[in-house]
Formats: C-alpha cells, structure tokens, sequence
C-alpha cells in the first residue's frame, strides 16, 4: 500500500515528493522508538544514621559506622544515598522512639533484649565484640593500687561506674561488682574525680580517644587489667523495616565472604587493638546473662580474639 501511495505521490508535484519525505521520517521515527527498550529510573534508597559531631570520641565512631554502612551497601549494587543525621549524644534507650520519629532509619547500638525486642537488629557485631573488651580508667594516685589486684575477688570490692541505661550495667551487677550509676559519660568521669567511684570501665577501641579528652585530664588508664565478656554492637532498623534488614544482612555477609570487613575494622580499629596491648593484661572473664539466644556465639570468626594479636 505505502508503495501505491509512494508511486502517486512522485507522480504528481513536487509538494508530494515533500509530504513523501515526511511520512517517511515519522515512520522510521516511530519504527525505532518502538524497538528502543523503556529506561526505567531506579530511586536511591537513602540510609539515614545518626552522625554526632558534637563529641570527639562519638564522631570517630560516627566515622566508622559510616564507612562500614558504605561497604556494605556497595556491595549489594542498589544505587544508594547515605544520609547522615545530624544528632545530640542522648541516651541511647530513646533511639527507638527517634527511630519511630523518622530522625533516621539505622543505627548502631550496645545490644541487649529490651533493644532487640523494640527494634529489628541485624546480628553482625559490627565492632567484633570489641565492646566487652572492657579497660579501666583510675586516679593516677592509684595506679598502684590497681597494680595490686590479682583476682576478679578483689576487683570487686572497688566500686565501678556506669550510666544507668547501659547494658554494661546488669552485666556488672550479676557479676557481683559493686556499682554507682550516672546519666552520662563526663558525669563518670567526674565521679571517678571525686573518689564516688574507684574506676571506670570503657571499651578497648574508645578509651584512647578518650584519654585525650579535657574531662579526662587527671585520669590515667590502668595498664595491667582488662575485663572481658561477650556482647556485640549491632545495627538496628525499625522493627516493620524487613525488607531492610534482609538487604544489610546480605550485603553485610558478601564483606565478611571477601575479607573486605575485617580489613575495615583493622584500618579504624587496629590501632586501639595492638596499643591496648591485651595479650599482655591479667584478663578476669565474666559472664553476660543478658545476650539473647540469636547471638552468634557460635561464628568465631565475628568475633575478636585476643589470639590474633600473636
């Protein structure tokens, strides 16, 4: 047909031949977009977390969970955005309702049963359980009074210090420590100060950054003890986000597969590591009554070993 109309159309004048052109052109236009496949638009998925700048030690582990959530994501190759939330240090029983609030969509979290039931963990330990690594800050007058302590017995007649929501603090209290609360870190270490308490435990990969902080200026770091027990700092969703958790699950898994976790965790943390110098402390192991059967005891290689130092 389009011939017939073709031949007539060359035939008559010379504005056929035009309108001939034309119809032509619209034809191969549409002929292609036809054969053209339809570019979908894929919308980033924004990861939301709470970034703290306003506290030196939190930034650096702002810094790091930022890393390690760009790893992970990466690996799953789904465009992302991350999305840091500018946030307040608060206590961390409100990160739930913050959470709910829409202020972010992940977090990092000190775990315990109470968090694991409000919110949808993922259950990596995104520290190696670095955080039961536990050393002691002390008044310098008594470096040499914690140089004497050698039982767990006689640690426990000193009085420690803790915040009042930390799951540190049942896990002392069951061990039998002797304990006195505060609401935050600074406070603590003021309480240490002031001889309220003896001395205060902190993480292996936080206590350095710690001790060049003003607030803990007369304070010193115990160089002959460590506690330890297991308990791991997860990330956390919101409990409906599944579909979330499941894609931070998977990726999380690729990094640990490929070595690319572990090689992150030494860059930040290894430094910490190796300057606490654990494989040449007295050790006093306690239990942590307060984990939950999903923890993933039972993975060594999610965990650290104080062997992997030798």
């Amino acid at each position: 047909m389009f011939e017939r109309v073709g031949r007539a159309l060359l035939a008559r004048r010379p504005v056929g031949r035009v309108f001939l052109c034309v119809l032509f052109m619209l034809l191969a236009v549409l002929s292609f977009a036809q054969a053209e496949p339809t570019v979908e638009r894929v919308t980033p998925l924004t990861i939301s977390f709470p970034y703290i700048k306003s506290d030196p030690v939190y930034e650096e582990r702002s810094i790091y969970i930022q890393a390690l959530l760009k790893l992970i994501l990466d690996s799953t190759g789904i465009p992302f955005i991350l999305s840091p939330a500018d946030e307040r240090t608060v206590p961390s029983s409100r990160t739930a309702m913050f959470m709910n609030q829409g202020h972010f969509n992940v977090a990092a979290l000190h775990t315990n049963p109470d968090r694991e039931r409000l919110m949808r963990p993922i259950r990596i330990p995104i520290f190696r359980g670095l955080g039961g690594w536990r050393l002691l800050f002390v008044r310098q007058a008594d470096v040499d009074l914690f140089e004497g302590v050698a039982s767990l017995a006689q640690l426990k007649q000193l009085m420690a210090g803790q915040g009042h929501d930390w799951p540190d603090t049942p896990i002392l209290t069951d061990s039998g420590f002797k304990l006195r609360t505060s609401v935050n870190r600074d406070s603590l270490y003021e309480m240490l100060r002031l001889e309220r308490i003896d001395f205060f435990p902190r993480g292996a990969y936080e206590i350095w950054h710690e001790e060049g902080l003003s607030q803990t200026v007369d304070l010193v770091i115990d160089r002959h003890l460590a506690l330890r027990y297991p308990t791991a700092t997860y990330l956390y969703v919101a409990k409906q986000d599944e579909a979330l958790a499941t894609l931070l699950e998977e990726g999380f898994e690729t990094i640990i597969a490929d070595g690319s976790f572990n090689r992150l965790f030494m860059s930040y943390l290894g430094e910490a590591i190796f300057k606490a110098q654990l494989d040449q402390r007295t050790i006093f192991e306690i239990p942590n009554p307060s984990l939950t059967a999903e923890t993933p005891l039972q993975r060594k290689a999610l965990w650290f070993h104080v062997e992997e130092l030798k």
